[in-house]
């Protein structure tokens, strides 16, 4: 027994040498801290482009040679971010990671550990900051539901009555001067039951209503929106003509990109959608809540910096041909106006890239994505130029995360690529949001924004021979065909179809032509069944596969 004991504590002895705390009560690494590990004084540049967080703490470990990472487990690594960081310190640097997604009550914190004399810093996501989107996110559902709620009674109100609301309610005094509101609501509140309502703005259901069947109040909406313009289409060869009335409409939820609010949309065929709740005056209330929250002590919400005018240099780097991503626009404005910049995303395959940043104030630059109207915050750290984009809070749980696109890095980079089983288990498990963040990070697996072939083929659970018990088709791509093959005669009529995958590779030859020669298995084949049985080949695709993650950076300095 007491050999027992005796072994324990050199056990506990030993763990506390390897990984023993060093004792941080705000979050921040401290200058203390940085006296006590020197490495964290060195200045660093690095330009990221939509990079995750344990990806840039990665990047900085082989950049710098200090130990530094996000716990991917709590969520610490999976914030996604564009930065360019200018000759920056490396304490600097994780600070203002630390900043940009740290709220006052709900933060992240670095925290230093001594493993076997060595320092490492690790960034981890506290349980509110875990909580912290769900919060916003019902938050903002609650005020929408109620502001619909209040535009449904107002609008029965009289006109007198309105504009004596008006004068104290924002929502009153909106529709005040927008009759079209007015009117919009009293269509929803007459076509539609309390029940249907309630499920479009729920975004549980979205509506089709031909004109003809509308109550007084709709024709009053199309006669009002109709008046305010003069509506037309464009043709292809570049003429116009007047567009005529619809003859339906619309109604659902929808979100603006970047916007933490929902919006209530009705469609006008040739006049477009207007939102009629939410939108821009809800994203700008959200904004106004948790700004405060967001701007931490020693920080501030605007810089007199911003009021210089961006300089055009002397020689401008040309458009890229695919055209500017919102990296290229704050490289450009980062060395332009000689600072650092650093913005959450919260979408990878919806940014907006704006114009050139030159002969404008940085403070009209950030307007321009949308500051006034609720689509951006922004705040300074020291010289760092710090941005979220507040729609991150409906995003942060149905994101990827580092660990899963990690793991697809590594699928894609074997020398075979993925299997077509692994497609099918990935296509099966993403949301509508995670397959086109995935599409957009890696071009080979493109094919995922439309996941529903894929997802079929996972959830049947028959990977190399799809179909029903009938050989009714499965879905997609695959019912397409299938169904365009029948005929009255059964032997041309395709029964089944399977994805087989086969040992050979397309080759260009010298006459220009495509050849299939003998290798490792890169191609998969669509083939259906005929009527008599046998298997015919249809289609073939290639299979997934990245030689190397790209990655726009360019050379570092280190001093």
């Amino acid at each position: 027994m007491v050999a027992c004991l005796h072994a324990t504590a050199i056990v506990i002895a030993l763990c506390a040498a390897v990984a023993r705390p060093v004792v941080n009560d705000t979050g921040y690494i401290t200058e203390e801290m940085v006296r006590k590990d020197p490495r964290l004084e060195r200045r660093v540049s690095v330009r990221a482009d939509r990079w995750y967080y344990g990806e840039l703490c990665e990047y900085l470990t082989a950049l710098t040679g200090v130990q530094i990472a996000a716990n991917d487990r709590d969520g610490a690594a999976d914030p996604r971010l564009i930065a360019v960081f200018r000759d920056v310190r490396l304490v600097d640097i994780l600070n203002a990671m630390r900043s940009l997604v740290s709220y006052e009550g709900a933060p992240f914190l670095w925290d230093c550990r001594e493993t076997s004399g060595e320092l490492k810093y690790v960034l981890s996501r506290s349980l509110r900051a875990q909580r912290l989107a769900k919060t916003i996110v019902d938050a903002v559902e609650a005020d929408f539901e109620a502001d619909c709620a209040r535009l449904l009674s107002m609008c029965r109100l009289s006109d007198k009555d309105l504009r004596k609301l008006a004068e104290t309610d924002p929502l009153a005094d909106n529709m005040v001067k927008f009759p079209r509101n007015k009117a919009a609501w009293r269509m929803l509140g007459d076509a539609l039951s309390p029940e249907q309502l309630a499920r479009v703005i729920r975004g549980e259901e979205r509506v089709t209503l031909r004109v003809a069947d509308l109550p007084p109040s709709g024709a009053e909406l199309i006669k009002l929106v109709w008046s305010e313009g003069r509506r037309v289409f464009r043709t292809p060869e570049g003429g116009e003509y007047d567009a005529p009335e619809p003859q339906s409409v619309g109604i659902l939820r929808d979100r603006f990109p970047d916007s933490p609010a929902p919006a209530l949309m009705i469609n006008l065929p040739g006049a477009g959608a207007y939102a009629y709740a939410g939108a821009v005056p809800l994203a700008k209330r959200v904004v106004s809540r948790y700004t405060p929250l967001w701007v931490l002590p020693g920080e501030v919400e605007r810089d007199p910096r911003e009021d210089h005018l961006v300089g055009r240099p002397s020689e401008v780097l040309p458009e890229p041909a695919e055209g500017p991503s919102l990296f290229f626009r704050m490289c450009q404005l980062a060395d332009a106006a000689s600072i650092s910049v650093a913005i959450r995303i919260a979408e990878v395959h919806r940014l907006s890239a704006g114009s050139s940043p030159y002969d404008r104030t940085i403070a009209q630059i950030l307007d321009s994505y949308g500051r006034p109207y609720g689509m951006l915050q922004t705040k300074w750290r020291g010289d760092i130029l710090l941005a979220t984009k507040p729609s991150w809070c409906s995003f942060d749980a149905s994101g990827i995360g580092w660990r899963v696109e990690k793991g697809l890095r590594r699928s894609l980079a074997r020398p075979d690529g993925m299997t077509f089983s692994e497609v099918m288990d990935i296509a099966g498990s993403l949301t509508a949001h995670q397959a086109e963040t995935v599409a957009t990070d890696h071009p080979s697996l493109s094919f995922l924004r439309r996941p529903g072939l894929y997802a079929a083929l996972a959830q049947s659970g028959m990977a190399y021979q799809v179909r029903s018990p009938e050989g009714v088709p499965v879905t997609g791509r695959i019912a397409d065909i299938i169904n365009r093959g029948r005929s009255d005669e059964a032997d041309t009529l395709p029964s089944a179809c399977r994805i087989v995958e086969k040992p050979f590779v397309p080759r260009i030859g010298p006459d220009g032509k495509t050849k299939y020669v003998r290798g490792k298995g890169h191609t998969w084949w669509l083939e259906l069944r005929s009527g008599d049985g046998a298997w015919r080949p249809h289609s073939a695709v290639r299979r997934p596969k990245e030689v190397a993650h790209a990655r726009a950076t360019p050379p570092f300095h280190l001093r």
